[in-house]
């Protein structure tokens, strides 16, 4: 079975273009298929917005009506037929791969990609899903990769406006759960004592930090940002703190609507206009971002971090943690909530960032047996090349010999 396959979407015109390809397979391809389709702009929108209403009458305490998923799941079905061809259908269908990757432009990035139903089962529950895309925005990866570490070290900033009871026992439990692991993790944890301030100077000292408080969502893309308590870190900032040291390889915003964006238009003036929190993340360096479409409620958001946290730290990947967060939202709430379909990754879903013993031990093993290849094909080289050696030597000998003989014999 293959373990992860990429969905490659391209837009031009009214046309999506798209490709299903196994991971591995990805960089030894000469040519990739492709297929394609059109769209109707208007009811792919229309569909869009149908999905965040829907996720809007869910009640605060997380429960939704059976109705309200039975039209999530039409939604998503109808999305799934009109956006995916019958090639990159059946792929799924025949391959059933474990990690899934959405490859689009910054064109589709307003789709709810993880909501799409095939009949079955939402893309997000069946498969560890993230996002990637593909972009003429300038990602400022300056010294983006953190060296390797034996203990990461995580920000966790809870409650920074003091008005969140929920977010900051969330904070300290994540802490706490944490702490359990300090030989693979260091925690520091803040609250209101916290400001932009403090945040920018000191950010490129974590790898993984978690945000639990309040996200705004402006109109005017660049003013999206984190509220704190004496003031706000806006979008705009956030891509500004990219370019030197690496920043937080994983970031987690979970927050109302920190993940929400339009569609990433792409003009002259683009650096003054960055389009929202996970954007500007992205184009700052981050590799990773969680964040969710639409408002989630206290105690659902607070439940999928513990779980996504408890994965994570157990040795899952990135997406798999993902997932196994959203079905443990869905069997606490009950088969009607909908709670677990506001969160969406932005990255690699494969990436492990705490591997377990065995999982280093199949590392080291591959590691081992590509360094013995090595060894073997440099000693086949290097025989070969002492072969070749000796078989132009002693031609260019015998040539030599020959050459003196014709010589003596025209001499004489």
């Amino acid at each position: 079975m293959t373990d992860t396959l990429i969905v490659e979407i391209i837009r031009e015109g009214a046309k999506l273009k798209m490709s299903a390809i196994d991971k591995i397979d990805q960089a030894s391809l000469t040519l990739k298929h492709y297929s394609e389709l059109e769209i109707q702009d208007k009811e792919i929108t229309e569909l869009s917005n149908d999905i965040a209403a829907l996720l809007g009458k869910a009640s605060h305490a997380g429960m939704a009506e059976q109705n309200l998923l039975s039209e999530l799941k039409k939604t998503g079905q109808l999305l799934f037929d009109q956006l995916l061809t019958i090639e990159v259908k059946e792929k799924l269908h025949t391959i059933s791969p474990n990690h899934l990757i959405f490859s689009t432009d910054e064109k589709l990035v307003q789709i709810p990609w993880e909501l799409l139903f095939d009949g079955d089962e939402f893309l997000c529950l069946k498969y560890a899903l993230g996002r990637m895309v593909r972009t003429k925005q300038k990602s400022h990866t300056i010294q983006s990769q953190r060296p390797p570490a034996s203990c990461r070290k995580m920000l966790i900033i809870a409650d920074p406006t003091g008005d969140l009871e929920e977010a900051y026992r969330e904070g300290v439990e994540i802490r706490n759960d944490l702490d359990k692991q300090k030989n693979r993790i260091n925690v520091d944890l803040h609250a209101t004592e916290l400001d932009v301030h403090f945040f920018k100077k000191n950010v490129h000292d974590y790898d993984i930090v978690h945000f639990a408080g309040h996200a705004d969502y402006d109109e005017n893309p660049s003013e999206s940002g984190w509220r704190f308590k004496e003031g706000k870190l806006t979008a705009k900032e956030i891509v500004q703190l990219g370019g030197s040291s690496p920043l937080p390889t994983l970031v987690f915003s979970n927050a109302c609507e920190s993940a929400k964006t339009e569609e990433w238009k792409t003009e002259k003036s683009f650096e003054d206009k960055i389009y929202g929190l996970a954007n500007a993340f992205l184009l700052a360096g981050t590799k990773h971002y969680i964040g969710t479409f639409w408002k989630v409620a206290d105690k659902s958001g607070f439940l999928f971090a513990k779980e996504f946290y408890k994965q994570l730290i157990q040795g899952a990947s990135i997406g798999d943690a993902v997932k196994l967060a959203r079905k443990s939202l869905a069997g606490e709430f009950g088969d009607g909530s909908i709670v677990w379909a506001s969160y969406l990754l932005y990255g690699d879903p494969t990436t492990v960032f705490f591997p377990t013993q065995a999982q280093r031990a199949l590392v080291d093993q591959g590691f081992r047996i590509s360094r013995s290849t090595q060894y073997l094909m440099a000693a086949v080289l290097l025989a070969a090349a002492i072969i070749l050696a000796a078989f132009f030597s002693k031609s260019f000998l015998a040539g030599l010999s020959q050459l003196k003989a014709l010589w003596l014999h025209s001499t004489r």
